[in-house]
């Protein structure tokens, strides 16, 4: 018999770990542990992750436009190399990678990952399809 709790799917240990500087699987083990916690965030914030996915079905050529990780953007990754067959994201596997992007206010992350990406760029060869 197997028991076990997980953090949601989606990021959301990223996300805690970025908007409230809280490290959710360092709490996890803690817990199973039976060593007291402290939970409490030490500065609280905002977080979102935006995924990545192709715009159809192909041979993936390229992404392009993506920026640099730093303190407000901890997290970017892609995991799709070029040259792989992709397609719509019809579960997690289908994300070709993902932005996080942290700040002290929600507005103000919300619209900094718009921005980011209305720059990035996903070229993807249709005639080379699934």
């Amino acid at each position: 018999m197997e028991i076990g709790a997980r953090l949601g799917a989606g990021h959301i240990g990223v996300l805690i770990q970025h908007a409230l500087d809280i490290d959710p699987w360092r709490t996890l083990w803690d817990i199973a542990l039976g060593t007291p916690i402290a939970f409490a965030p030490t500065t609280p914030g905002y977080a979102t992750v935006r995924f990545l996915t192709a715009p159809h079905a192909g041979r993936l050529v390229s992404v392009t436009g993506l920026p640099a990780v730093n303190t407000t953007i901890p997290a970017v990754c892609v995991r799709a190399a070029a040259g792989a067959l992709v397609g719509p994201a019809t579960s997690n596997r289908g994300r070709l990678g993902h932005i996080v992007v942290a700040g002290h206010d929600p507005v103000t992350v919300d619209n900094r990952v718009a921005q980011i990406l209305r720059q990035i760029t996903i070229t993807v060869d249709p005639r080379n399809g699934t």
